[in-house]
């Protein structure tokens, strides 16, 4: 005599489907980012930088495609930090400082000018400028930025010493057209850098 075999009524088969699938707390995929995401960091009519709520990942979009970029981070809070700020927005490129800080031989960090379009890195600072700030970014691309002892314009081919004083007042930096103005020592200091500024 062959064993009966058990079977469940669809129905109930289907209340276990539906069960596993609807059960609260189950894993799913994250919430999608998009260019409306996120804590604003800076904002033009041309793109947008945020932060995402809840973490420190950074990413910017062009506003007319919504395509994001990541940014990297905002550093931690261990004994190593690691990360970027100044994030400032230029038309479609956004300037940031890329550093790393150690309890032992302190921080040090380069700018770093990244195309929102093209995800292209247009402009690398490097330890020649000293541990640079960013300061004054272009639409351009171009950007001027202040090292530990010194005020440097760098394109993607040129590198300028503005000037080589540890004096100059960060906060003075302006432009127009193509000069550069800032304060040393308490004077007013001027430089042409054709080119830059024509946005």
């Amino acid at each position: 005599m062959r064993p009966k075999v058990l079977r469940a009524p669809a129905c109930v088969a289907i209340a276990i489907v539906v069960g596993v699938v609807l059960v609260p707390g189950a894993s799913s995929a994250p919430s999608r980012l998009s260019c409306r995401s996120g804590v604003t960091l800076d904002e033009n009519a041309t793109a947008r930088m945020f932060i995402r709520r809840g973490g420190g990942s950074i990413y910017g979009c062009m506003k007319d495609t919504g395509r994001l970029r990541s940014l990297g981070s905002e550093g931690d809070s261990g004994r190593y930090d690691n990360g970027q700020d100044e994030h400032v927005l230029a038309g479609r490129y956004v300037a940031f400082r890329e550093y790393s800080c150690d309890p032992d031989s302190g921080c040090e960090g380069y700018v770093v000018v990244k195309d929102l379009r093209s995800g292209r890195i247009k402009v690398r600072g490097s330890a020649s400028d000293g541990n640079a700030s960013v300061l004054l970014p272009s639409a351009d691309g171009d950007v001027v930025l202040a090292g530990s002892s010194n005020l440097v314009y760098r394109s993607a081919k040129r590198r300028m010493i503005l000037d080589r004083s540890a004096g100059v007042n960060p906060r003075s930096v302006l432009r127009s057209t193509s000069r550069v103005y800032w304060i040393r020592d308490g004077e007013p200091q001027t430089a042409r850098v054709p080119g830059f500024g024509l946005d």
